[in-house]
């Protein structure tokens, strides 16, 4: 990994760093008998050493950008997080192996993370009326319809849940 110069990236962080720890203690000598007055030098010189630790191991790193990034993600993107990816394939072997009550499961559990999914309603729909467990698939659509936000989503499921009748 280096770079059209020669030098690698390794090299240059820690040169970099070296020049931060070097600016952080020039800070902090100039404390000495400021008082007050360098209080805004003592936080530049904690935040170059810290910076400069980070750039000298970034494994270390790691962890409290985490910790930082799931803060700020269940802050501004609330749920986010939690949600499994969108997967349709166990749910769909279920349904073609005849395992339709774990089928129908498998469904819910994609409706239940993502709620707006119309196929996932439509899909446990249709496989509860094909068991003929009418008061299943009614619960399921009743759900479906407090769920699903977009109009067009709504009718779309009212539309099929009455041509599977």
């Amino acid at each position: 990994m280096e770079s059209s110069s020669g030098i690698s990236k390794k090299t240059v962080r820690r040169v970099l760093s070296v020049a931060l720890i070097l600016w952080g203690g020039r800070l902090l000598y100039r404390l000495i008998g400021a008082g007050y007055e360098g209080f805004g030098s003592a936080i530049f010189a904690m935040a170059a050493w810290l910076f400069a630790c980070i750039l000298l191991y970034p494994d270390v790193a790691r962890f409290p950008v985490a910790v930082l990034h799931r803060l700020i993600d269940s802050i501004y993107l609330p749920g986010s997080g939690d949600a499994p990816p969108l997967d349709y394939r166990l749910a769909n072997y279920l349904r073609d192996a005849g395992k339709l009550q774990r089928a129908v499961n498998e469904y819910m559990k994609i409706a239940h993370h993502y709620p707006q999914e119309f196929t996932a309603y439509r899909e446990a729909i249709a496989i509860c009326l094909q068991c003929e467990d009418v008061a299943a698939a009614r619960a399921i659509y009743k759900k479906a319809l407090r769920k699903l936000n977009a109009s067009d989503a709504r009718l779309e499921l009212r539309r099929h849940y009455e041509s599977l009748l």
